[in-house]
């Protein structure tokens, strides 16, 4: 089922949780971007944004995320081209965009 029960935008400061190793922001409400300072999440490993209403390209940030194992952001509004930062990550297995 949809949740849907978060609105509003991401806040800057999701870059300060440098302990972060997974985030769930699907099947939520929120409007806007991904803040560049995602980027600091250097141990982050699971990323999901996906049927969010998030828009605009992909942070060139996301060469922070050195440990990123898994990112959907399907079904949701981001545009744009991908960043190059995109390709540095090694130890992305899972990549699912629409």
């Amino acid at each position: 089922g949809s949740n849907r029960f978060m609105t509003g935008t991401l806040p800057t400061e999701l870059g300060k949780l440098t302990a972060l190793t997974a985030l769930y922001l699907d099947l939520n409400s929120f409007a806007g971007f991904l803040p560049e300072e995602l980027g600091e999440l250097s141990l982050l490993r699971e990323l999901y944004v996906f049927q969010t209403s998030l828009a605009g390209a992909l942070p060139a940030g996301m060469l922070g995320l050195t440990s990123l194992q898994v990112f959907h952001a399907y079904e949701c509004n981001l545009s744009g081209s991908l960043p190059q930062a995109l390709g540095t990550l090694s130890r992305l297995t899972d990549l699912r965009l629409n």
